[in-house]
């Protein structure tokens, strides 16, 4: 199969009312729920106010450009604004990295729709989280591989990890996937991946005298590993998440006051419960596969029915279209997808080594929204569906 695709068509009509209809639905859900009260959205405001004050950050676990860009945005009161137009605009970019997987005009369209209107698009706009912003990076960026634009998707890379370091590990191994699947791995794998150094080492820089200013040691990303880690694998869980008191206990820590000691010690902590009980970890890693991958909210604020419903028939949906279309076409496209579906594989490996959630799989839906439209787009349902729309035409 040619590898080559030229760009995506924009049918700006269809495009301009699902950006529109996306953003008036966004903006009603934020007149509804104006204020959703996540402690990481508060920690993130006084990140900002902090680095903006001249101070160290005093949190240890977040990354700092989001932090930044919510200050600022707050300052001139538009934050709501960005992250709903932000997430929005998802939806056109969701349209055009469709298009340059399978070229198909009318599968584009309907992930587009999908995006317009998903659940959980439209809880995270509004969120105060690093989720919509991050998707619409990550987005930007395989649109950018898919396209040999390998520059610019390599600065969206790190800049995406300066919000979230999701796929920090797993970036280089994307960059060399896209240089095997555009045949260029030979002639340019010494040129591309030591650029990514390059641009990894003058973003990171700064966040790095940051660190060292606060720690007096060189810390790369955060101090969040070993929490994540322990919490995801300590005695005390037994449902793959991680809420404080239920799933895990940090006091035996307390006495350790060097916050990279008490970060080791968590990390070390973790990995001998692996070790010692293998048993343990594999139950537990099932679980994570579960949550991971479950239809509906695991938290009790989002377990009414009401939410059950309208995940299975949103997420779930999506889910089983997207099983189908691998059932179905995965040979026929596997040149084209692999780097999704190791970045799909990569990131569910991660959490069930950790701990779980429906927030932790948030940035592969969309990939899972793209799968989902070309198996319906290709049903002979829809396409029955489409000739009966179109036979009232005039």
């Amino acid at each position: 199969m040619n590898n080559k695709i030229s760009y995506s068509p924009l049918p700006r009509k269809e495009l301009g009312l699902i950006f529109f209809s996306a953003f008036l639905i966004r903006v009603a859900y934020l007149l509804i729920f104006p204020d959703q009260g996540f402690p990481d959205a508060v920690a993130y405001e006084t990140s900002g106010k902090e680095i903006f004050s001249g101070n160290l950050i005093t949190d240890d676990i977040y990354m700092p450009l989001y932090p930044i860009l919510t200050y600022l945005l707050n300052s001139i009161g538009l934050k709501d604004f960005f992250e709903i137009l932000i997430s929005s605009i998802t939806t056109i970019t969701i349209y055009i990295l469709s298009y340059e997987i399978f070229s198909n005009e009318k599968s584009a369209l309907i992930a587009s729709i999908i995006s317009a209107v998903y659940p959980h698009f439209i809880f995270f706009s509004s969120s105060g989280l690093t989720e919509t912003i991050f998707i619409f990076f990550v987005i930007l960026y395989f649109i950018m591989l898919y396209r040999e634009n390998f520059i610019v998707a390599i600065i969206l890379m790190i800049l995406s990890i300066l919000i979230k370091p999701t796929f920090d590990l797993f970036n280089p191994i994307l960059l060399i996937l896209f240089l095997v699947f555009h045949k260029r791995a030979v002639k340019d794998f010494w040129k591309y991946l030591p650029l990514y150094f390059v641009f990894y080492f003058i973003f990171m820089s700064p966040w790095w005298v940051h660190q060292y200013n606060k720690y007096d040691d060189f810390v790369r990303l955060t101090l969040s590993d070993g929490i994540i880690l322990y919490t995801g694998n300590n005695p005390m869980n037994k449902s793959g998440g991680g809420i404080t008191g239920i799933d895990v206990d940090f006091s035996k820590f307390d006495k350790i006051t060097d916050p990279i000691q008490k970060n080791k010690a968590m990390k070390e902590e973790a990995i001998d419960f692996i070790f010692n009980n293998p048993k343990n970890f594999i139950e537990l890693g099932f679980r994570k596969f579960l949550r991971f991958w479950r239809p509906w909210p695991y938290a009790k604020e989002y377990s009414g029915w009401h939410i059950i419903i309208v995940s299975i028939s949103t997420y779930g949906t999506v889910l089983f279209f997207s099983l189908a279309f691998l059932k179905r076409y995965f040979f026929k496209f596997k040149s084209r997808i692999y780097p999704i579906m190791f970045s799909i594989a990569y990131l569910m490996t991660v959490h069930i080594v950790t701990i779980s959630s429906i927030r932790y799989r948030l940035p592969i839906e969309p990939f899972l929204i793209v799968f989902a439209s070309y198996f319906v787009s290709e049903s002979v349902f829809f396409k029955k569906l489409l000739s009966f729309f179109r036979s009232f035409r005039i």
